[in-house]
């Protein structure tokens, strides 16, 4: 949370989790976690943290007891990211120049038009904007996802969505051009 001090993350620290903190996962539904996301990156949503202790015997216990539902839960995971790999190796290969696009001037930029681009590299989770879109400053374009983190690519300046120049699950690098925003005049 790079750009916001809520709460949850303390001046100074951008971080959530620390050594040894354990996560605990529910279930909730597509909209629900869409929603959430949201109210998260503007601060309003507040975290359940709790201090405990770890103590290795009622860890080691808690496995034992549930030997047969965390073998369960495995075999799911498994069949999901073998379903999603295959998702991947399904997508349409990008001649190699679409993925070396890393400067501006490797585009063919229109007069009054800017380049943005991701400042960190990773794999572009969602495209938010269609070409067309009005957008504000700070709207987001791109979401990344970088090292198990969603990261928003977000317009600097007001225009409309001239072009898309990244692509679903594709791998971006620090630079590399995400979209082409028609300057607002």
């Amino acid at each position: 949370n790079r750009y916001k001090e809520t709460a949850d993350f303390l001046p100074g620290q951008p971080w959530l989790l620390r050594f040894f903190d354990q996560i605990q996962f529910y279930p909730i539904g597509a909209k629900e976690l869409l929603r959430y996301r949201d109210d998260f990156a503007q601060g309003a949503v507040r975290l359940e943290v709790r201090e405990e202790t770890f103590r290795l015997r009622e860890y080691q216990r808690f496995l034992t007891e549930h030997t047969r539902e965390i073998a369960a839960f495995r075999q799911c995971q498994q069949t999901a990211f073998a379903a999603e790999r295959e998702r991947w190796a399904a997508l349409p290969v990008l001649d190699d120049g679409a993925d070396a696009l890393a400067a501006d001037d490797a585009l063919d930029v229109p007069l009054g038009c800017v380049v943005e681009v991701a400042h960190v590299p990773g794999s572009v989770w969602k495209i938010a904007v269609a070409p067309g879109a009005h957008v504000a400053v700070g709207d987001p374009l791109v979401i990344l996802e970088s090292m198990k983190m969603e990261i928003p690519v977000v317009a600097t300046t007001a225009g409309v969505v001239h072009e898309i120049v990244c692509a679903e699950g594709r791998s971006l690098a620090a630079g590399d051009p995400v979209c082409v925003i028609q300057v607002k005049e």
